[in-house]
């Protein structure tokens, strides 16, 4: 029950906060910020990551009968939670919503700034410097912002009332990172083996079936594509895959897609970004026909090409959600 009630009461609190507009409330000290700032490129596979970017959040405040004296604000992660960090004098001020309570201490706060200023006559807005860093391996999208509110109360003078109720600054910091859209990649599963199949019948042959994938990690959407050497022919080292005695045909799928022996055929898939966790992308491999009859070599073969090419950002488009 105690837990509970405490659950509900931060809700009426975050609730409350989300309510109040940006905008300054007539008769109220009020501030607004704004900056959108880029840090440079960041690449997720990297074993470095990017640290201490200064970036600078201008604040504006309000003025109206009187003016805007102080303020004392925090930044808001983003719905979906990053590791970024903005930190001010070393502390990290972005927070969840339920931290609001603490901006009505009195005097220094770690993980908040306090800025004054000034008198009436001072400038209205005012360069407050940041610093930015971002681990590596960090799952960030490519060609993205990241977005973060303002939670902030005031101290009004010469007409203006304080705001003691916390209240929000939509988009206060935008901060571009130029991921870079990279990828890696890698076939998963056992080796594509069929074995001995010198006595094996055509129809024999065509229920040999391996299984494998292509696994590919990505920050970005990317294009995948299968090709063979001898357009999908196995032939014994030095034989001649357009000879029907020294070679042994064979039928590719990959990704919902096939082709078979004498094609030319790449197979492709175009895909959105897999992420730092990866997906596997189906390859499977099916034999058309038996050794029986073939010229007798220890060693049939042939070689899948895979080229993966990363893709510039692309949001709200065709691409497929392959795998």
């Amino acid at each position: 029950m105690t837990f509970r009630a405490c659950w509900a009461a931060a809700l009426s609190l975050a609730a409350a906060i989300l309510a109040t507009p940006a905008a300054a409330q007539s008769g109220f000290c009020g501030v607004s910020g704004s900056t959108a700032a880029a840090v440079g490129t960041y690449n997720p596979f990297s074993p470095t990551g990017l640290d201490d970017v200064s970036i600078s959040l201008n604040l504006h405040r309000h003025r109206g009968e009187g003016f805007t004296r102080s303020v004392r604000f925090f930044l808001v992660e983003p719905a979906v939670q990053t590791p970024l960090e903005i930190r001010y004098r070393g502390w990290d001020i972005t927070h969840s919503i339920f931290y609001a309570p603490r901006l009505a201490f009195a005097g220094a706060d770690f993980g908040i700034v306090a800025h004054d200023f000034g008198g009436g006559g001072q400038p209205d807005t005012a360069s407050i410097l940041l610093t930015v860093s971002v681990p590596p391996g960090v799952d960030l999208p490519a060609g993205e912002t990241i977005s973060f509110d303002m939670i902030y109360v005031c101290e009004g003078q010469s007409g203006l009332r304080s705001v003691t109720t916390p209240r929000l600054a939509q988009g206060a910091v935008t901060v571009q990172i130029e991921v870079a859209s990279a990828l890696q990649a890698s076939y998963a599963g056992p080796p594509l083996d069929f074995g001995d199949i010198g006595g094996m019948t055509d129809l024999q042959a065509s229920a040999q079936v391996r299984t494998g994938a292509i696994r590919v990690a990505s920050s970005g959407p990317y294009r995948v594509s299968i090709a063979s050497n001898n357009q999908y022919r196995m032939a014994p080292a030095g034989g001649d895959p357009d000879d029907p005695r020294q070679r042994i045909s064979y039928m590719v799928s990959f990704n919902g897609q096939a082709a078979g022996a004498g094609q030319s055929t790449a197979l492709r898939a175009e895909c959105r970004r897999s992420g730092l966790a990866g997906r596997n992308l189906p390859l499977s491999v099916r034999l058309q026909e038996g050794g029986e009859d073939k010229v007798a070599s220890p060693d049939y073969r042939d070689t899948l090409i895979v080229t993966v090419t990363p893709l510039a950002a692309h949001h709200g488009g065709p691409l497929a959600t392959c795998g």
